[in-house]
């Protein structure tokens, strides 16, 4: 369908990571082509969006319609882990104070293509990668997909939880916690019970997270962890039984997350349980870096190989930096259970982070 010579990377997901990296390139005369398997946005949770994302936000041109879109605003979060509940703001300045999105994902998703789509970025959907492409050196070079085959000088994985490049490549990611269950959904005439703020709620197997969409709406999250089953009750099961949808995961990591002729975004390269709240925060980060090292090899700036390390290196950062505040967070667990389920780490989790922290 297309010659290595038309386009500089093929993009496999139309989330928040491909989106980001498919709008940047864009902005940087880079033509690249996205493609998504589903014909909608998908169904998932991660609504809650800290502030520090509308920098990123402005940066990809889109921060005007994402203020509006009529997202709800919050001012922080109320937290009952193991103590009375208290609100913990994100914090103010001289403008007032820092607010973060609630943002519906589906309507966030398909607002982030429309303005891709907008850009000048080839748009296939649906449309499914089938399998890889290589040259007759074995590098890869393009995608097999259902409308035909794309070649390009570099594959971009955006493919969420699926992590379709790692599949394809064989490639081992290092798991940094036990499995995880997770359920969520979404409540109308929810009684508004924090003031229009989300709130997150230890309960014997792990926790809950409610986050308030508008006035009538509420979306919440329900984890859990099997280890620690033993230490269940009723009550941390109620939002679980409500659950039309759920996903096993955990945290994790792909350590070859970049290598010459591809990059991997986001939760395919790296992923953390939802309440570090920063999920859409790191996808948007990484489509952004990723963006600018293919930019560098591209002008002849940077070559591959130190594209590919200096964007491993920064996901590695990036993971290690947020595990350990989650394991804090952990520590402080009311179950005990659960406290030594999530804060054992192997002996390779340890030689990751102190190498990690030793190198940044």
């Amino acid at each position: 369908m297309f010659g290595p010579e038309e386009v500089n990377a093929v993009v496999i997901g139309g989330g928040p990571a491909g989106c980001a990296f498919a709008l940047r390139c864009s902005a940087l005369g880079l033509r690249a082509i996205l493609i998504e398997t589903k014909r909608g946005p998908r169904v998932q949770p991660g609504e809650t969006l800290h502030p520090g994302v509308e920098p990123l936000f402005a940066s990809l041109g889109v921060l005007e319609r994402i203020l509006n879109a009529g997202f709800h605003r919050h001012r922080g979060v109320w937290v009952e882990w193991n103590g009375p509940r208290a609100f913990q703001s994100y914090g103010e300045d001289a403008g007032g104070p820092w607010l973060g999105f609630q943002a519906d994902r589906a309507k966030l998703d398909a607002l982030l293509l429309d303005a891709a789509r907008e850009a000048g970025v080839e748009i296939f959907q649906p449309c499914r990668a089938d399998g890889l492409i290589y040259d007759d050196a074995g590098t890869i070079a393009g995608v097999e997909t259902t409308d035909g085959s794309i070649h390009a000088r570099w594959v971009i994985d955006a493919s969420g939880r699926h992590s379709w490049l790692a599949k394809q490549l064989g490639l081992e990611f290092e798991h940094h916690s036990p499995s995880l269950r997770v359920r969520f959904g979404w409540t109308s005439g929810r009684k508004n019970e924090t003031d229009g703020e989300p709130s997150l709620q230890a309960h014997p197997q792990g926790w809950n997270w409610h986050a308030p969409l508008g006035v009538d709406r509420c979306a919440w999250v329900n984890l859990r962890i099997p280890s620690a089953y033993h230490a269940a009750s009723a009550d941390g099961l109620a939002d679980a039984r409500q659950s039309a949808t759920g996903f096993e995961m955990g945290w994790r990591l792909l350590p070859e997350c970049a290598a010459p002729g591809y990059f991997v975004l986001g939760e395919a390269a790296a992923s953390l349980d939802p309440s570090s709240s920063h999920g859409v925060l790191r996808a948007l980060m990484s489509g952004m870096l990723a963006s600018h090292f293919l930019s560098g090899v591209s002008r002849g700036l940077m070559v591959p190989a130190v594209a590919a390390a200096s964007y491993r290196n920064w996901m590695l950062g990036q993971f290690i930096h947020d595990s350990i505040a989650l394991r804090k967070l952990w520590q402080r667990h009311p179950s005990a259970a659960v406290r030594r389920a999530m804060t054992e780490r192997s002996a390779n989790q340890r030689v990751t982070e102190e190498h990690s922290l030793a190198t940044r």
